[in-house]
């Protein structure tokens, strides 16, 4: 089991994640800390699901290791959706897989399909 930080990128205690425009509409930067310091900063399309995570940072997840190819915690309880598609996710990718009520981080490059929030 590995422990996944979660914060919003921003000043201070800021309860809400940094908020910035792009063509299609608003993204996230939050930042996710791995078991002894690694950081990763990530950019999070704006969509329920986000907008849902945003709202519960900071937390710390019991992060597992799966199937030696991505790195997963399931809720308790389902997260909102609001653009689940079906769609082939790609090595360095975060996603909400909604029938596991899983956070999803892809670090192996996969042919598998699945119904998703991007």
């Amino acid at each position: 089991m590995m422990l996944t930080t979660m914060t919003a990128c921003g000043q201070g205690s800021e309860a809400t994640a940094q908020n910035h425009s792009k063509a299609s509409g608003k993204t996230y930067n939050v930042q996710l800390t791995f078991g002894n310091n690694q950081f990763l900063t990530a950019t999070l399309d704006d969509n329920a699901t986000t907008r849902a995570l945003v709202s519960m940072m900071p937390m710390t997840l019991p992060s597992l290791d799966l199937y030696d190819d991505e790195i997963c915690y399931r809720f308790p309880d389902p997260l909102p959706t609001d653009n689940v598609e079906y769609y082939l996710h790609k090595k360095g990718e975060i996603f909400y897989w909604p029938p596991g009520h899983s956070l999803v981080i892809r670090y192996v490059e996969t042919d598998e399909w699945l119904d998703i929030q991007h």
